[in-house]
């Protein structure tokens, strides 16, 4: 639980999403409907939302050498 699963995550996930969508349908991709969807879906909730986040980061990081 953070930023990153609470912001960044869905706000990929909906870009990817409406991407392929207009990948499938062979359709232009609508930017302007995209932040809109961001906005409203994402970005707003995430703002007024007021949960209590860790200071500390929790899980597993990988690296590669």
């Amino acid at each position: 639980m953070g930023v990153v699963s609470n912001f960044f995550y869905p706000r990929w996930e909906l870009f990817i999403m409406n991407m392929n969508k207009t990948l499938q349908k062979g359709t232009r991709f609508n930017e302007t409907l995209v932040k809109q969807e961001m906005f409203k879906n994402v970005e707003e909730p995430f703002t007024f939302d007021r949960s209590l986040f860790p200071t500390e980061p929790s899980g597993e990081i990988k690296i590669s050498i």
